[in-house]
Formats: structure tokens, sequence, C-alpha cells
């Protein structure tokens, strides 16, 4: 087996996935000329682009950070993941994903016999 680029490195293949809303280009045009800017319009793209609006709405109505907090890694991803399009999420799951990192995290498995935790263990970084 040939080791990747990172060689015998660790690699921790989580990224925090930055999309932006459709209307996020307009905050950052100056005031003077803001009004000339409307937000993205997906519409253009025919049925993708209907897709995409239907998507995102259902997105930011279903919302819920302290859900997605649970699997960052394994979670939504796109619009949908933690701090997808809010930075103070983006920070809070980059954040997460540290803590895991150092191995600071762990695993607790329920089961119907033992619903409070039948095995817990801690995670740690994989080493060769």
């Amino acid at each position: 087996m040939t080791d990747t680029y990172a060689g015998a490195r660790a690699v921790l293949d989580a990224d925090s996935h930055i999309m932006e809303s459709p209307d996020w280009l307009i905050s950052y045009v100056a005031p003077l000329y803001r009004e000339r800017f409307a937000a993205l319009d997906l519409s253009s793209a025919g049925e993708l682009g209907r897709r995409a609006e239907a998507m995102f709405a259902q997105i930011t109505s279903e919302h819920d950070p302290l859900k997605l907090e649970e699997d960052v890694i394994g979670g939504p991803k796109g619009w949908a993941a933690l701090g997808a399009w809010d930075p103070a999420e983006r920070s809070r799951a980059l954040d997460l994903l540290d803590a895991m990192r150092l191995g600071n995290t762990y695993v607790n498995v329920h089961t119907a016999d033992y619903p409070a935790g039948a095995v817990r263990g801690q995670l740690r970084v994989a080493t060769r």
C-alpha cells in the first residue's frame, strides 16, 4: 500500500464545507451600491435552480445546530452542515473537530437493556 501525500502523519478528512446563502454578497457591497444588487436568483438555472432554492428554504426552516453537533463528521454536508453558512456555527464545528483530534470525545452506545449506555469509550486519533 502506498502512503498518502501526508506520509505517516494522521489525516483527519473533515472540512468546514463553507457555503453561502443566496444573499451573502449583498452584505459586502458598499452601502452606496447595495440597492443595485439583489439576492442570487437561482431560478434562471431552471429545474436545478428551483430544487436548490427549495432545498435552501427547507434547510433554513429546519436548521437545528444542537442536533447537528451530535454528528459533525457523518452528518449533513453542504448548506445543511453545521457552520455551513453561519460563521459562529462554523467556529463551533471546527472546535468540535479539534476536540476529536485531541482525544476529548467519546462514544456511548445505548441499547434497550442498557438505556443509560452499554459501552463507553474515548475516541483517539489512530497512529501507525
